[in-house]
């Protein structure tokens, strides 16, 4: 499974890359450190899932989502929104956008386990 994570920290970066380490080499992440990067990624090689943060510096996360999900090439991927920002009225309303899951940091590593299993081939 081809996972794009979309993160402007690096240490949040690092701390997925090396959760991602652990798992079968079936599981591949690629870090994009800005909106424009990760959008880039995906057109080149759509991932089967992305892990797109809200808060990246210039374009944001959702703004982000809006071009993934207006291009046909990634209109389809899944993408799972993740904040530090746990506010019910928050979550609800990124899920109403359309983001199909969302996570809040710190990462809470057993419902990531279940999240990717849920959208692993």
């Amino acid at each position: 499974m081809n996972v794009l994570y979309i993160e402007d920290n690096p240490a949040n970066g690092r701390l997925l890359s090396k959760y991602f380490a652990l798992k079968s080499e079936a599981w591949r992440l690629v870090l994009a450190d800005s909106a424009e990067s990760g959008l880039a990624q995906a057109a080149r090689e759509p991932p089967d899932l992305i892990l797109m943060d809200l808060n990246l510096p210039g374009k944001s996360g959702i703004e982000a989502f809006h071009e993934l999900r207006a291009s046909a090439g990634t209109a389809a991927i899944p993408i799972v929104a993740i904040s530090a920002d746990a506010r019910p009225e928050h979550v609800a309303s990124m899920l109403a956008l359309g983001f199909a899951a969302y996570v809040t940091k710190p990462v809470d590593f057993d419902e990531l386990e279940a999240l990717l299993q849920r959208y692993a081939r």
